[in-house]
């Protein structure tokens, strides 16, 4: 297990606002959901839109099960690039953009050649609010708003 702390210390608001989004990919490929909650508000919704499909969960615990609980039984790897930052002048909000690159296997069927994988390019889209993680006032974290995977191309190999 990969056990990550929840919090970095030191992390600038653009660096802290992207640590929310790099929590939430690190908790999928761990099945860790003790990085993933506090990466999310509480009323955080995601919605998905990906062709003519749209898909809409709204709160943590329906996105734990149907989206993490999902996801993180699989075997995957979510790799981010491309981010923008934009905080607003209070630096309490915020919203950034993210391109990834996400594979998902059936569990235990990543290093066998041949295996069936679903791909996903996605291009994401989350709305930031700031928040403390802890009563001391430090460090600094954002928790995602809203997520919207704007535009999803997943292939399936069998």
């Amino acid at each position: 297990m990969n056990k990550q702390p929840v919090a970095l210390p030191g992390l600038s608001p653009r660096e802290a606002a992207l640590d929310a989004y790099y929590r939430m990919a690190w908790a999928f490929d761990y099945n860790d959901w003790d990085l993933f909650k506090p990466a999310c508000a509480t009323n955080t919704e995601v919605r998905f839109h990906i062709g003519e499909n749209n898909i809409h969960y709204i709160g943590i615990d329906e996105i734990r099960a149907k989206l993490f609980d999902v996801v993180s039984a699989l075997d995957t790897q979510h790799i981010a690039t491309n981010a923008r930052v934009h905080l607003e002048p209070d630096g309490k909000t915020g919203r950034m953009w993210i391109m990834a690159l996400n594979q998902h296997y059936r569990k235990g069927q990543q290093a066998k050649a041949g295996s069936p994988r679903l791909w996903g390019g996605n291009k994401y889209m989350i709305d930031m609010v700031e928040a403390l993680c802890s009563p001391s006032k430090a460090p600094l974290i954002f928790l995602p708003a809203m997520c919207a995977y704007l535009v999803s191309f997943p292939s399936l190999r069998s």
